[in-house]
């Protein structure tokens, strides 16, 4: 369950991430 959320927390910040690159650029 824990490494369940911890997934989905990295994914949703990596599209976080990439979501501000794509403002920046």
């Amino acid at each position: 369950f824990i490494k369940l959320c911890f997934t989905f927390i990295s994914m949703c910040s990596s599209r976080h991430i990439n979501q501000e690159l794509d403002v920046s650029s």
